[in-house]
């Protein structure tokens, strides 16, 4: 920018959404096995994508149909537009099933994951990944089953939680019944719990599950309670302790800019740097 003239500071942001409601992805990429069918675990992924927003969402600020604004847990979720695609801008899937291993394409397979938000929390990024990891060694096992809890419509569904904070509304599944993210989520983990007792497993995995154990506890407790752990949390209260400070609403530009600093990556301006530094946050 000097060498061409041009007088400014850049500004580094992590997240996934701009104010023209433009998005961009935070993807995560699995190596996994090619000896089974990608579908299978499409199956199982899919209602574990979609769920766990309610801790690992970013948190999102958002203009609502009648001109208003509203809060989100997700900053992807309004963005999703199929379940697993080989698109990646057009038509953004939870899952991208373009076939590009970068390793030994007869034994390797990447699972290519876009449908997750940009953490800045390091508690929700180690879950994030983990708990994800531990669902593939498992699905990498034949004899692990897994309850069917396939959505009827995960499109739909991703919103719907997303836009649900108390993280406790049904959504439908494909046969018919309704659970909540928070008992498919619970489900998972009771699942990975079972499947720990009877296998050996790593400090990593040891820790994820104790995680992701004390976060749906949290989020069973009260969602709101996971400030310390989860971006979305976090980011609401403060938020909302600066709209009672000034009596704005959440919609007024300041209030806006709040949101974007949250994940101002510059450590001495960046808001949760700031809040990291003063200890409210896990690490």
């Amino acid at each position: 920018m000097r060498e061409e003239g041009i007088n400014g500071d850049v500004y580094l942001f992590k997240n996934n959404t701009d104010s023209a409601n433009n998005s961009y992805g935070c993807h995560e990429n699995y190596l996994t096995t090619r000896r089974d069918e990608q579908a299978e675990y499409d199956e199982v992924l899919i209602p574990f994508l979609v769920t766990r927003q309610i801790w690992a969402g970013a948190g999102k600020i958002y203009e609502n149909a009648r001109g208003g604004a509203g809060f989100s847990i997700s900053q992807r979720a309004a963005h999703i537009w199929e379940g697993v695609s080989s698109a990646t801008t057009r038509s953004r899937p939870i899952i991208n099933s373009r076939d590009e291993p970068h390793a030994d394409a007869e034994r390797f397979r990447r699972l290519h994951v876009i449908v997750g938000d940009s953490n800045m929390s390091e508690y929700a990024a180690f879950l994030k990944v983990g708990a994800c990891g531990l669902i593939l060694r498992m699905l990498e096992e034949p004899n692990v089953v897994f309850r069917d809890m396939t959505l009827e419509n995960p499109i739909r569904a991703i919103r719907e939680i997303s836009n649900d904070l108390t993280c406790n509304r049904p959504v439908r599944l494909a046969s018919g019944r309704e659970m909540s993210p928070l008992d498919i989520q619970r489900e998972f983990l009771d699942r990975a719990l079972r499947f720990a007792e009877h296998r050996e497993t790593s400090p990593e995995e040891d820790q994820v599950l104790t995680m992701w154990e004390h976060c749906l506890t949290g989020i069973e407790q009260d969602p709101l309670s996971l400030d310390r752990e989860c971006d979305w949390v976090a980011k609401y209260h403060l938020v909302e302790a600066y709209r009672g400070r000034h009596g704005l609403a959440l919609s007024d530009p300041r209030v806006l800019l709040l949101d974007l600093q949250y994940h101002d990556v510059d450590r001495q301006r960046g808001l949760y740097y700031r809040m990291q530094d003063r200890g409210l946050m896990e690490r």
